[in-house]
């Protein structure tokens, strides 16, 4: 039996069981090795007002042993549950697909803008840019491609048909 406790990537490779006998027996085997990464669900970028409850959903996929533990950070510091601030509060959850962990921060202030990241004890980090912004900003509302303001989009369809009526007359 062939045991690798901690297995790191660069334990990949073809591994060869013999048998000495006569004839030899041999098993051939690949081991691949697949580190685990967080997901942070949603887009890279968050736009929140102020006063608004911030959720952050990170999953890590459980390949063999889940992480022991995943710790959350804005910008270069750990997050702190019991600061003075108070409503801060994180829900792990332990399946056998994975592991999920929510950060909840809720009445957001501009304070709370930051990057947010969810850092498994084993595996990849994930990030996530949060602004908390009063009031309308322009780039928040643009599609993934950036060139159309969703929000102005009926705006644009309603002068489309206006023109194409005018032009038919």
């Amino acid at each position: 039996v062939l045991n690798i406790d901690m297995a790191r990537t660069s334990d990949r490779g073809h591994y060869e069981c013999q048998v000495n006998t006569d004839p030899k027996i041999v098993l051939e085997f690949r081991l691949n090795v697949f580190i685990a990464a967080a997901v942070i669900h949603g887009k890279s970028s968050l736009f929140v007002k102020p006063g608004s409850t911030i959720s952050l959903t990170c999953s890590i996929q459980s390949f063999s042993s889940p992480p022991t533990s995943i710790q959350w950070f804005r910008d270069t510091g750990a997050l702190n549950l019991y600061s003075a601030r108070g409503g801060i509060s994180l829900e792990n959850e332990k399946t056998q697909q994975g592991t999920q962990s929510t950060l909840i921060v809720t009445k957001a202030t501009g304070d709370d803008t930051g990057n947010y990241t969810c850092s498994p004890s084993s595996g990849h980090a994930a990030s996530v840019m949060v602004h908390v912004v009063d009031g309308e900003i322009q780039g928040a509302s643009l599609s993934t491609s950036g060139c159309f303001n969703e929000q102005k989009i009926p705006n644009i369809l309603l002068l489309c048909l206006w023109l194409f009526t005018f032009w038919s007359y």
